[in-house]
This record gives structure tokens, C-alpha cells and sequence, in this order.
């Protein structure tokens, strides 16, 4: 059903099609661990 919502959603769609492209010009960032992620959030 969730598969079904998301292929739907036009929106949604596009965002992952932007991601798809992004990861095939190398535009990634390596995130091993909550910290990485955190520090990539600006998070305090």
C-alpha cells in the first residue's frame, strides 16, 4: 500500500529522481555514524 502512495504522488517522484541524479554526478556525502549525521545537521 505504502509502495502504491509513493509511485502515486507525483511530488515525491520527482524528489527521488533528483536524488537518483544527484547520486550518479557524485553530489554524496559518507554518513558512518549518528555523529556524522549530526555534524552534517548542524546540530548542536
Amino acid at each position: 500500500m505504502d509502495s502504491i502512495e509513493i509511485l502515486s504522488n507525483p511530488v515525491t517522484m520527482q524528489a527521488l529522481a533528483k536524488s537518483d541524479e544527484d547520486i550518479r554526478n557524485g553530489k554524496i556525502k559518507k554518513i558512518s555514524d549518528v555523529n556524522d549525521l549530526l555534524a552534517e545537521l548542524d546540530y548542536p
